[in-house]
């Protein structure tokens, strides 16, 4: 697991398989799991434990940031599928955190 971590900090993981499957699909479970969960949290008064638990995912927001960000720049295709890949790292991200 520590390997993958460290790719995907490099960005040595392939772009496509680091936005879609990394970034795209196993971050949009995590983000939701903890939303699901945060929210019944504060519906049960817990409001220190439901914030606690919708934070949870940060660190890895932030690794998918980078490691999109980074993996676009080793990117060899065209320029616009890592631009645009960037873009939407960059514009997900705040999202995740606030949502």
């Amino acid at each position: 697991m520590s390997r993958l971590v460290t790719a995907l900090w490099r960005g040595e993981v392939p772009l496509w398989k680091t936005f879609w499957e990394y970034a795209v699909v196993y971050g949009f479970f995590v983000n939701t799991v903890a939303t699901i969960v945060s929210l019944m949290l504060f519906s049960a008064d817990e409001a220190l434990w439901g914030l606690i638990v919708h934070f949870l995912p940060t660190p890895y927001n932030v690794l998918m940031l980078t490691a999109v960000w980074r993996a676009a720049g080793k990117y060899s295709g065209r320029t616009e599928w890592a631009t645009a890949a960037r873009i939407a790292a960059v514009i997900v991200f705040p999202i995740a955190i606030v949502a």
